[in-house]
């Protein structure tokens, strides 16, 4: 991770509001937490960490680059900050987030929502003993439906929580998205 902006304060710089800039973040860590490759965080990313709009703070010992740890603890990073390890719990206890040898399978098939929103996908990701279907949504104005097996799945996270007990169940072989949003579902192979 180099210097430059946090992921923060490159959302800040769209003048949104703290609650679409959190929504923002829980999907940008969603989308890397279930990224193929090692996914990488800049240090106090998961909690929304801010220098301040500073992108060139290399040769700064001041507040700009120190981690305000209390922040972490503090609303509503405190969630973000439980979001995100919650995220990362879940990818290193199952293999479907795993992939040793090239992508060249079933293992991952993506799917486009209903209305094919270029703002919206989702990806079907196997593992040996769960299947996972993650859906995401970055449009700012338009939800997103998704169709699918009409099977059960658990809901282990709503992209507001997540949950490996589960948040609910989805059965009817759909699943609607707000705006900046992302779901996890899983179902037993």
């Amino acid at each position: 991770v180099h210097d430059g902006y946090t992921l923060y304060d490159w959302i800040k710089k769209l003048d949104v509001t703290e609650n679409i800039l959190l929504a923002r973040m829980r999907l940008a860590h969603t989308l890397l937490m279930v990224s193929v490759q090692t996914p990488i965080l800049q240090l106090g990313q998961e909690f929304g960490r801010s220098k301040k709009g500073n992108k060139n703070s290399y040769d700064q010992d001041s507040a700009i680059n120190w981690i305000d740890w209390k922040r972490a603890r503090q609303k509503p990073y405190k969630q973000l900050n439980d979001f995100t390890s919650a995220l990362k719990k879940m990818r290193l206890h199952y293999d479907a987030f795993h992939f040793d040898k090239r992508i060249n399978d079933e293992r991952l098939i993506f799917i486009n929502d209903k209305n094919n929103n270029h703002s919206a996908f989702g990806v079907i990701m196997k593992g040996s003993k769960y299947e996972f279907l993650v859906l995401l949504n970055g449009s700012d104005q338009y939800g997103a439906e998704f169709r699918f097996f009409n099977t059960i799945y658990d809901v282990i996270s709503n992209g507001e929580k997540v949950s490996p007990r589960g948040l609910g169940k989805v059965q009817g072989g759909h699943y609607y998205l707000k705006p900046f949003s992302s779901a996890i579902l899983r179902r037993k192979l």
